[in-house]
């Protein structure tokens, strides 16, 4: 079974539950552990009546419990479909006026407070203002890499794990790598159909996701 397929019914478990649950907000949040109203908007307001504020502010205690004890909350992120449509709002208006901050909010299914939060931060990065994050890792740069620079993977790959080792022994926290939801899905699939990957078969991969050959045969996948 394809991990895509593992997701939807477990989504649709989870609806289903939901509809029969006495506290809605309490099994969305704890039993699912969804942190975040993510693209459910409609739906929870649908099923509990309930305001959109209602309903942030009640995952938001719910996170600030978690916070308080210690556990790990997930980044909010947004779907590729939400990316699209908030892009194509901010080229329009990068000032997003209140009528067109709710009609936004249908279409993508977030939240007002995330859509001018997204705004915000969006108008800072154009402004020089905020500095975007490292790249530590290859990520999906994998081929522009070494296009760019005329050097192998495994020259690419070296380098930049002697610029992490640096960073780890001055005491800078090196976050993991993460693969996209498009590279999981892909990586699911091959281990679905088989958990042992041959050279051939991590090349083709690789080739599929933008990934090194290292990050599809080591760590989680095909180890």
């Amino acid at each position: 079974m394809s991990y895509i397929v593992s997701f939807i019914e477990a989504e649709n478990e989870m609806w289903e539950h939901l509809k029969t649950s006495d506290d809605v907000f309490h099994d969305y949040y704890h039993k699912f552990g969804m942190q975040w109203i993510y693209d459910n908007k409609n739906r929870l307001m649908n099923l509990t009546g309930k305001s959109i504020t209602h309903i942030e502010n009640v995952l938001r205690l719910y996170r600030n419990g978690d916070r308080a004890t210690g556990h790990i909350i997930k980044a909010f992120s947004y779907t590729q479909e939400q990316r699209e449509g908030l892009l194509k709002a901010f080229n329009l208006n990068p000032f997003i006026s209140p009528q067109e901050i709710g009609e936004l909010s249908d279409k993508t299914g977030l939240t007002r407070s995330q859509i001018t939060s997204w705004f915000s931060k969006q108008r800072k990065i154009q402004n020089g203002t905020v500095v975007k994050k490292k790249k530590r890792w290859v990520h999906i740069y994998k081929d522009p890499l070494m296009a760019l620079t005329g050097k192998s993977e495994r020259a690419i790959n070296d380098i930049l794990q002697a610029y992490r080792s640096e960073d780890h022994a001055n005491g800078v926290k090196i976050k993991q790598q993460k693969y996209s939801p498009d590279q999981v899905a892909v990586l699911f699939k091959a281990f679905d159909e088989s958990p042992y990957a041959d050279s051939n078969k991590i090349t083709e991969i690789a080739d599929k996701t933008g990934l090194m050959r290292n990050q599809v045969c080591g760590g989680w996948w095909f180890s």
